[in-house]
C-alpha cells in the first residue's frame, strides 16, 4: 500500500476504501496480510500508516549504487556548540516561531550550521518558502551536497550560490529547470520565451505555473505570444492568474490595452459644481465572449449578479497604482462613489491590490476602506490585502488604523519574527505595556511569542525588568516574558568564542 492509498483511505473512510493487498516493500508483505485480516479496519489503517512511515524513515539497501563525488571542504565556521543546542531545542519546544530569528543571526554572523542539524534545516527550508535564501546560505557545503541527493530538498538548487548548467533545461529537476529559467529572463528574455514556448504543450500543471510566476516577476515583451495563447487558456486557475499579472506589466501589451479599455468604459471622473469630483460607474450591459481569450470569467459564482461579477474582475485586472493615470487623478480612491456600486467597485480594488501589491498605493485604499468600514470588516479585509507586502510595509500601513492590540498582533503574526518593534510606535507601546493590560488575556500565546520575537535585543534586559514590576500576568503575558528570557539566552552564544567541531 502506498502513502497515495493511506491517505485516500483516511480521508474517505475505511468502509469505502480498504486495499490492504499491496505491501510497500517485500519484507513487509506478511504483516501487510496480517493487517488485512485485522477486524477493525480503522485500527489496521493507523498501524499501516506507523509501519510505513517507519519504513521510509529506515530506508532501503540499494542493489546498486553509483557513489556521489566528494563534498567540498567548508569554508566557514560552524555555529557555537550552544547556540546548536539552542536551535535543537527550539526546534523541538514550544518556541519555535524564534527559529527564524536564529537563522537569520547565525547567517549575519556568516556561520553554518553542524552537520547533525542539516536535515531538519532542510525540512525547515523546505517548508518555510520565504526562509529559503537564509537557510541556503547557513548550510554550507555539506548542505548543499546533502541536498543534491534528495529530491525533496531540490528547492536549494535555485537559491544556493552554484552554477547553472545549461542542460539543465532539457534534463534537470524541476528546481534545476526553474533556476536555469530564471537566469534566461535577466540575460536573454528572447531566448527564454522560445524555451517556453517549444516546452510548454508537454510540461506538467505544476511546472507551467512555475513558470508562468516566474515570468510574472520577469515581465518582457518577448513572452506576450504565449501569455495569452497559452498560459491564459491553461486550465489551472493560477497559471491564469500568473499570466495575467505578467501581460499587465509589459507596456504596451495587447491585453493590457484591452483591460485598460474595458476599466475606462466602466468609471470615469466627472467634476460636479463647488469643485466636488465624482466615480460614475457605467456597468456593462452584456457580455462580450471575446473576453473569455483575455481570462474573464461568464457565470457568477451563486449569489453575486453577472454585471457585478464581470465588473469586478475587470477592474481587478489594473494595477492599483496605474488607476491615478487612467483617471487623471492623484487619488480615485478618495472619490464618491454611487453606493448601489461601491461594493464592486471597491472589491475590485482589493482583488487588484492583492494581485499586484505596491504599500504606497495600498495606503491610499486603507483610506477609504477606514473610513467607510467598521473596525470588524477593516480587519476582515486586511489579512488578504497585506500578505504579499514587506514586514515593514505592512507595519507602517497598520500605524495610523484604528484597531484593537488584538487584531494588530493577529495581522501581524507572520511578519513579526522580521520585525523590530522599536522602528514602529504602536508596536513598540504594545510590546512595552500590552503584557500588564487586560487586553493580554485576549491574545493567544503564540501570537505573545511572535511579538518577544520582534522585540529589540537591545532592550530584551529592559522589558523583562519591566515586566517583573506588574504584579498581575495572563497566560499569554507570562509566555511573552518566558520568550524574552529564551531569546536573551540564545542570543548571547552568538557573541562568544566560537566552541566549534
Amino acid at each position: 500500500m502506498s502513502q497515495s492509498v493511506l491517505l485516500k483511505a483516511a480521508l474517505l473512510g475505511t468502509q469505502r476504501c480498504d486495499d490492504f493487498s499491496i505491501a510497500p516493500h517485500a519484507q513487509l508483505e506478511a504483516t501487510w496480510k496480517a493487517l488485512a485480516e485485522q477486524p477493525d479496519r480503522s485500527a489496521a489503517l493507523l498501524q499501516a500508516a506507523a509501519l510505513e512511515d517507519m519504513a521510509l524513515r529506515a530506508g532501503r539497501r540499494a542493489t546498486s549504487v553509483e557513489l556521489p563525488s566528494a563534498c567540498q571542504a567548508e569554508t566557514q565556521p560552524y555555529i557555537p556548540v550552544a547556540a546548536a543546542r539552542a536551535a535543537w531545542d527550539l526546534m523541538r519546544g514550544p518556541f519555535s516561531q524564534l527559529l527564524i530569528e536564529w537563522i537569520n543571526v547565525a547567517r549575519a554572523g556568516g556561520y553554518i550550521v553542524t552537520p547533525r542539524l542539516l536535515p531538519a534545516m532542510l525540512e525547515f527550508g523546505r517548508a518555510n518558502v520565504n526562509m529559503r535564501l537564509a537557510v541556503a546560505d547557513i548550510v554550507g557545503s555539506r548542505g548543499r551536497w546533502l541536498a543534491a541527493q534528495s529530491e525533496t530538498w531540490a528547492w536549494l538548487d535555485s537559491h544556493a550560490d552554484m552554477q547553472v548548467d545549461g542542460a539543465w533545461w532539457q534534463t534537470g529537476t524541476p528546481s534545476q529547470r526553474r533556476a536555469w529559467l530564471e537566469q534566461q529572463l535577466k540575460l536573454d528574455p528572447q531566448q527564454a520565451a522560445e524555451s517556453i514556448g517549444q516546452s510548454w504543450p508537454g510540461d506538467s500543471p505544476d511546472m507551467r505555473e512555475s513558470f508562468a510566476e516566474l515570468v510574472a516577476d520577469y515581465p518582457h515583451a518577448a513572452h506576450e505570444d504565449w501569455l495569452q495563447q497559452r498560459a491564459l487558456k491553461d486550465r489551472r486557475q493560477a497559471t491564469r492568474r500568473f499570466a495575467t499579472k505578467a501581460l499587465m506589466q509589459i507596456p504596451g501589451s495587447d491585453f493590457r490595452v484591452r483591460a485598460e479599455q474595458r476599466a475606462l468604459s466602466l468609471l470615469t471622473v466627472k467634476s460636479k459644481l463647488l469643485g466636488r469630483t465624482q466615480l460614475l460607474f457605467n456597468p456593462p450591459d452584456h457580455f462580450d465572449s471575446q473576453w473569455l481569450e483575455d481570462g474573464i470569467r461568464e457565470k457568477p459564482p451563486t449569489g453575486t449578479g453577472a454585471k457585478a461579477f464581470w465588473a469586478t474582475q475587470m477592474i481587478a485586472a489594473i494595477p492599483l497604482q496605474a488607476w491615478s493615470s487612467l483617471l487623471e487623478h492623484d487619488d480615485p480612491f478618495s472619490l464618491t462613489i454611487d453606493p448601489d456600486w461601491a461594493d464592486t467597485i471597491v472589491a475590485g480594488w482589493q482583488q487588484a491590490a492583492s494581485l499586484y501589491p505596491h504599500a504606497g498605493t495600498l495606503a491610499l485604499l486603507l483610506k477609504r476602506l477606514a473610513k467607510h468600514d467598521t473596525v470588524n470588516s477593516l480587519y476582515q479585509a486586511l489579512e488578504p490585502l497585506l500578505s504579499p507586502l514587506e514586514p515593514n510595509e505592512v507595519a507602517d500601513l497598520l500605524e495610523p488604523l484604528k484597531l484593537s492590540d488584538e487584531q494588530r498582533l493577529m495581522l501581524l503574526r507572520q511578519f513579526l519574527p522580521s520585525l523590530n518593534a522599536n522602528r514602529h510606535l504602536v508596536l513598540h507601546r504594545v510590546a512595552s505595556e500590552w503584557p500588564g493590560t487586560a487586553a493580554s488575556r485576549n491574545v493567544s500565546k503564540a501570537d505573545a511569542i511572535a511579538l518577544a520575537g520582534c522585540c529589540d535585543r537591545q532592550q530584551i534586559a529592559t522589558l523583562l525588568e519591566r515586566i517583573s514590576t506588574f504584579t498581575d500576568l495572563s497566560a499569554s503575558g507570562e509566555e511573552f516574558a518566558r520568550a524574552l528570557e529564551y531569546r536573551h539566552n540564545y542570543l548571547k552564544h552568538f557573541v562568544e568564542p566560537n566552541e566549534s567541531r
